[in-house]
């Protein structure tokens, strides 16, 4: 008889990275206006993970060098969907210059709005991209035997893919913890994405949130 778990075991498993830290990961707005070399590569330790079919990242420094330390010779498929927040003008600045300089952007979240980076983008930017991203990659895992694939992005884009998939408020997205270079999996099956995020992992994602799991 059919069980549950022979249903998913035709899931493919989408593995979703942050890449490894970078020492501009300082509280600093690190978006794609930097493009700085992940902190210590030689002493990172290399988890084990099966080699997926195909892996997607952004175009940035930190997310390739991260696909190549946890994947051995990677060919990697770069799409800028995947790219972080362009913070703008607010390149660089901690959350007190924001406030400062642009003290009207703050006051816009504080009433739950979702005002733009000066000559940047909102959240709503964001995730329209990253549904992009995965509307397409549906099409292709529809069209292709593949059985793993991986995705190495950003803080910003992961807080959005967590935030939508969980129904999260999105004046709480910026509370979504993101952990570096651990796998957050999905898995994708008929045509839907289910989040299948480990049992440790879930609550530490959403402890700011005030989630109780």
């Amino acid at each position: 008889k059919n069980t549950i778990f022979d249903k998913w075991k035709n899931a493919i498993k989408i593995r979703f990275f942050r890449h490894f830290k970078t020492s501009h990961n300082d509280g600093s707005y690190l978006g794609q206006g930097r493009n700085p070399n992940i902190d210590h590569p030689k002493l990172i330790i290399q988890p084990n993970f099966e080699e997926p079919n195909i892996i997607y990242s952004s175009p940035l420094a930190r997310c390739i060098q991260s696909a190549n330390l946890i994947y051995k010779n990677s060919n990697l498929i770069y799409d800028k969907r995947l790219l972080e927040f362009d913070y703008g003008d607010a390149e660089g600045m901690k959350y007190e210059d924001l406030l400062t300089q642009y003290p009207d952007i703050i006051s816009k979240w504080k009433k739950n709005e979702d005002p733009h980076f000066p000559n940047g983008e909102n959240t709503n930017a964001v995730l329209s991209r990253l549904l992009s991203f995965m509307h397409e990659l549906s099409k292709t895992l529809n069209k292709n035997q593949y059985n793993k694939v991986s995705v190495f992005t950003h803080n910003g884009v992961l807080r959005c893919l967590i935030g939508n998939f969980f129904q999260i408020e999105k004046k709480d997205w910026f509370k979504i913890f993101i952990p570096y270079a651990k796998p957050i999996e999905f898995l994708y099956l008929n045509g839907k994405y289910y989040p299948n995020i480990s049992k440790n992992m879930l609550p530490k994602i959403l402890k700011n949130i005030g989630f109780s799991t």
